[in-house]
């Protein structure tokens, strides 16, 4: 079978030099010129005569430096012509490789950055699913502890009165009642504050997000980290939540003492508070994924560059 494919000819370049003789002698001659002008002036000028020998010495210099040029130009052309001719058969693969090269890069600059877009995507609405589940599990913890005080102060109540019916009677029946209707009342105490400190752990507690897949890198496409912060929410909402993290209080002796919610009875005032995003930023910088503030979430850009 015939191979369709072309094969072209060598192509072939040749240059002559060739050096006359008198070209071959004046540069002969002139590789002893600084000997023989240290020789004639071993020392500074001191009359007019060496001065005009000078003159006339650098003159000739000058004209022969000149004749040099010409003769090299005259000798060298023909052969850069030829390299300037072999240079010019590499020039468009070159340019045509440098552009597709370029092309390439783009094609792959942009791909990268859509899967690092969706990627960021997963990630915050696995963030957002966890935090409803959290928000679910607060609500139930809050139900529950409601309904544990009640029976808590059910059974005081009932503690009260049947201390009340044996202090009246003084029989032994009514004093059991008591003693029972009081140790219900500590146990129904102690369920919710166990649920309060089951509560308070929980929102506390970070996220448990579900793994998301990384982007797998491409060869000759890197990118550089570029962290920062986000804000969810308004910088008040976020301020408000920065306030209500660094509160600290001491856990009551009872369950009635236990506040349902703080809440900030003067929000105007947080409007003389301000938000160091410089000091957020260095944060989320040094600590990247284990940055955890209220409110603010570290954030890395990507940005494409070449490898």
């Amino acid at each position: 079978m015939e191979n369709s494919e072309t094969i072209e000819s060598p192509q072939v370049l040749r240059a002559e030099i060739t050096m006359a003789p008198d070209a071959h002698r004046l540069i002969r001659t002139s590789g002893d010129e600084l000997v023989l002008a240290e020789e004639l002036f071993p020392a500074p000028l001191t009359g007019q005569d060496q001065a005009d020998l000078a003159g006339m010495h650098l003159v000739e210099l000058r004209k022969r430096k000149q004749l040099l040029e010409a003769m090299k130009e005259k000798l060298t052309r023909p052969a850069r012509d030829v390299i300037n001719t072999a240079l010019s058969w590499f020039q468009p693969g070159i340019k045509s490789n440098e552009a597709a090269d370029a092309f390439v890069g783009r094609r792959l600059s942009v791909w990268q950055a859509e899967q690092e877009s969706l990627a960021e995507s997963r990630r915050r609405a696995a963030e957002q699913l966890a935090r409803e589940a959290r928000q679910a599990e607060e609500r139930r913890l809050a139900g529950e502890r409601a309904r544990a005080e009640a029976q808590a102060r059910e059974a005081a109540q009932k503690a009260a009165q049947a201390a009340q019916e044996a202090a009246a009677t003084k029989t032994a029946e009514s004093a059991a009642a008591a003693a029972a209707a009081e140790s219900e009342a500590e146990a129904a105490e102690a369920r919710g504050s166990d649920l309060a400190q089951a509560q308070l752990e929980l929102s506390s507690a970070p996220l448990n997000l579900p793994p998301v897949a990384a982007v797998r890198p491409t060869a000759g496409i890197g990118f550089s980290d570029s962290w920062g912060i986000e804000l969810e929410g308004t910088e008040a909402q976020v301020i408000e939540k920065l306030v209500l993290a660094a509160i600290k209080y001491q856990k009551a002796d009872s369950m009635a003492a236990l506040p349902e919610r703080i809440e900030i009875t003067r929000p105007e005032l947080l409007a003389y508070v301000s938000l160091d995003k410089v000091a957020l930023r260095r944060s989320a910088v040094a600590l990247k994924q284990g940055f955890n503030v209220p409110g603010v979430r570290a954030v890395n850009t990507k940005t494409p560059r070449r490898k």
